[in-house]
């Protein structure tokens, strides 16, 4: 007997990078499986567990490697849901073993990217928790930052799916390594990294993306190239003039992607951005930049007033909000001029 695997496709995935499977097993494996699934669409999750470990032991029993890969990978999905990171962390190391041990490179690759995006979530929870003052960590500055070694466990795993990634020649998997590795050494304030890997996801998604994820890579690379030191940029970039220049072409980049993808959301943040710029360009567009700018911020309004606001949620209620001020004083500063 065959059922369709249950795992989330790569859209709806959290980690964003599984791959297509089917389920094979004994007919009591399948009923527990199929059982488990059912708990979890549903949102039972303390129930989908104990099917899920049941299934695991009838997998164990049967000597059914990818059985049991399965199972620890909805086990790991469902720990991270729940933010029970500890535990999605030991599931995630688990399908990671399986994986090797069925020498199967591109199951090894998610497994590493599985792994490294715990160790990731596990960095982000003790950095907010070092934020309030919740750790060991805050109040001994000579102690061991438990959220930097999360992160640079992260990137351990991410490196070695990048290294998989690229003996595979599969540039699939090199788009989610780039991304992965960019965004984890910005987060530990590492932008030279960030940069040189933002770059390359970028470029890759131009080749292989979805519109979803060549506007997240053109987005994420303006993002950092917005808030980077002067000292970094200058090294990229001759001018200030040229990283302007970028920033408007990613920018737009960004919204052309969003576009035809329908992605509201996106296409707003880009427009607003877009604003930003013109708005601030002065000698860089020969000072024709907050016309440009009030076109930019109505096309913020025009897209705010599609979406609901569980859809804008509060970055993009506040975007709308702050394009409809600064629009209004451009407005009022050009009839004043006229």
């Amino acid at each position: 007997r065959m059922a369709e695997s249950p795992m989330p496709n790569r859209q709806s995935d959290p980690y964003g990078d599984d791959i297509t499977t089917q389920i094979t097993g004994s007919g009591t494996f399948l009923k527990l499986w199929e059982n488990a699934v059912r708990f979890q669409e549903d949102g039972e999750y303390q129930e989908a567990l104990t099917a899920f470990n049941r299934a695991a032991e009838v997998a164990t029993e049967d000597d059914d490697l990818e059985a049991q890969r399965a199972v620890f990978a909805s086990v790991a999905l469902i720990h991270r849901q729940t933010k029970n990171f500890g535990k999605a962390l030991t599931a995630s190391q688990r399908y990671l073993e399986l994986s090797e041990l069925l020498k199967e490179p591109r199951a090894i690759c998610v497994s590493h990217l599985r792994v490294g995006q715990v160790y990731l979530d596990l960095g982000k929870k003790y950095a907010h928790a070092m934020l309030n003052e919740q750790t060991p960590t805050a109040a001994d500055p000579d102690a061991v930052d438990p959220a930097v070694q999360h992160f640079h466990s992260a990137i351990e795993h991410y490196n070695h799916a990048l290294n998989l990634a690229r003996a595979l020649s599969d540039r699939y998997f090199l788009m989610r390594c780039y991304k992965k590795l960019g965004s984890t050494h910005r987060t530990l304030r590492q932008p030279q990294l960030a940069l040189e890997y933002f770059e390359l996801h970028l470029k890759t998604a131009r080749a292989v993306g979805t519109s979803k994820q060549k506007e997240s890579a053109a987005r994420l690379l303006a993002d950092l190239l917005s808030d980077v030191p002067g000292d970094v940029v200058s090294g990229a970039f001759a001018s200030d003039k040229a990283l302007f220049d970028r920033l408007v072409e990613l920018r737009w980049e960004q919204a052309a992607a969003a576009q035809a993808g329908d992605l509201k959301y996106c296409c707003l943040h880009a427009y607003f951005h877009l604003g930003r710029l013109m708005e601030d360009s002065g000698s860089y567009t020969q000072y024709y930049g907050p016309q440009k700018a009030i076109k930019h911020y109505q096309k913020v309004l025009e897209i705010g007033k599609e979406l609901q606001l569980h859809q804008l949620g509060q970055s993009g209620a506040q975007m709308v909000k702050e394009a409809a001020a600064r629009l209004e004083a451009l407005e009022a500063g050009s009839c004043a001029i006229s």
